[in-house]
């Protein structure tokens, strides 16, 4: 209820978000109403450093992190060098279910005290009352507390949660990777319905889904094919040949054929188009310079697609059939990734290589679709969470965030259908790319 006007949004446009905080003003009355903003958490983290001399890694991992036998875990910290407290947090869900079994036995873990219970019970009293949109959660200190289920919530964005149940003794953890915000989606009905105090038992609840079966429409109720089922391909004399010559020689597709050893450059260079989604770059302040030639690498049976952004060059191995893990520096952070390709023809008989990465220790991903014509190559990108995420983002945020960086301070001034056609450009390009010849191959 600081009513900061410094928000995740304005982080992205300064390396000093300290004083970045309190340059930034307020719009209102301190106290007098609930925002949700990260940065709020952030400025606790460095009252804990300028308190207590330490970061607040290493104040938790002493106080919180070690007595409960968490060792696998990082934060990030802010360009000043401040752990960013509202986010950031890389931690296994099997050690955040202990902090939310810690809260909801009132401190207490294992039969150890880890947090005073007059603490604990403070944290889970309802402060503020959000708006409807947020959910039938109230807020308290840095915790989410149920209305009507009686749950305890820790809340993160694209699908990261901890909901414990006092009344019931159930605990669920999660890591997703969707385009979830606040208590939104279908995970916290599924939770209620089946761990809360308001849960039906199974004669109560008469034609109650079996937990495994909602579980499993969760999971694939949103997903789609990455690609339409191949079609009837139309193909020349010569790929006849090559086809044959393909599969009596390697396990790969012949479709791989007619990627291997060759390179696309764009007409015109894309600051909107890198291996890292879009999304993702803004969140990191790690912008691409745009993607400025693709290679495709054979070697026996591995593939490899090479990226070329500014002067950073990805070497990316794809698992045909299965997910292949790299690591690979994007600015100056390493980040372990899972690349899986699958090749194909579209319906006019074009080879086709439908080529995902995931950032694995993020919610992010990148999938390419790549289309080749004699001398050219059509590609599609997409992200998730992507365009339909930063659109209810914006709403959720009052708008503002559509005014900064990530997509042009000029987009909020533009007629809603030209907005959607730019914001397609921007998380879903289409772009032409044309063959890369060499010297010689030109001449002839």
């Amino acid at each position: 209820s600081s009513l900061a006007d410094f928000t995740e949004l304005q982080s992205m446009t300064t390396e000093e978000w300290v004083r970045g905080y309190f340059d930034a003003g307020l719009h209102g009355s301190p106290g007098s109403a609930f925002q949700y903003n990260s940065l709020n958490s952030f400025l606790l983290s460095a009252a804990v450093r300028e308190k207590r001399g330490v970061g607040l890694f290493a104040y938790l991992d002493r106080k919180l992190f070690k007595p409960l036998g968490i060792e696998n875990v990082y934060w990030e910290k802010s360009p000043d060098g401040v752990e960013k407290g509202g986010w950031g947090l890389y931690i296994r869900p099997e050690d955040v279910l202990k902090i939310v079994e810690m809260i909801r036995q009132n401190g207490v873990y294992r039969g150890k005290e880890i947090l005073s219970r007059r603490w604990v019970e403070a944290m889970c009293r309802p402060a503020m009352r959000p708006e409807e949109k947020s959910g039938e959660f109230d807020y308290g200190l840095h915790i989410w507390v149920g209305r009507e289920s009686g749950a305890r919530l820790l809340n993160g964005m694209f699908g990261q949660n901890a909901l414990t149940y006092p009344d019931t003794g159930y605990s669920v953890v999660a890591h997703a990777s969707n385009a979830d915000l606040f208590q939104q989606g279908p995970f916290f009905r599924i939770c209620d319905e089946y761990f809360s105090k308001n849960a039906k038992s199974g004669e109560e609840a008469g034609e109650k889904t079996d937990l495994s079966d909602a579980i499993r429409v969760f999971r694939n109720g949103d997903e789609k094919p990455d690609a339409p089922a191949p079609q009837k391909e139309k193909r020349s004399f010569f790929d006849f040949f090559r086809r044959k010559k393909a599969e009596k020689t390697s396990l790969l597709p012949a479709e791989a054929e007619a990627f291997s050893g060759r390179a696309f450059v764009p007409s015109e260079v894309d600051c909107s188009l890198g291996v890292m989604p879009r999304v993702m770059q803004a969140v990191e302040n790690e912008y691409t310079a745009g993607i400025t030639r693709i290679a495709f690498e054979r070697e026996e049976d591995r593939f490899t697609a090479v990226f070329t952004e500014g002067e950073a060059a990805y070497s990316l191995p794809v698992g045909i059939g299965r997910w292949q893990t790299v690591r690979r520096v994007f600015g100056e952070t390493e980040w372990l990734l899972g690349i899986r390709g699958r090749f194909a023809s579209d319906e006019d008989g074009r080879p086709a290589l439908i080529l995902t990465v995931r950032f694995l220790e993020t919610p992010f991903s990148r999938t390419f679709r790549f289309y080749l014509d004699r001398n050219e190559m059509e590609i599609r990108a997409d992200e998730k969470p992507g365009k339909a995420f930063l659109v209810r983002f914006a709403e959720t945020m009052g708008g503002e965030f559509l005014e900064k960086p990530l997509v042009g301070s000029a987009l909020s001034k533009i007629d809603p259908d030209l907005l959607g056609y730019k914001l397609d450009a921007l998380f879903s390009p289409h772009k032409t790319f044309r063959e890369d010849l060499t010297r010689k191959e030109k001449n002839v």
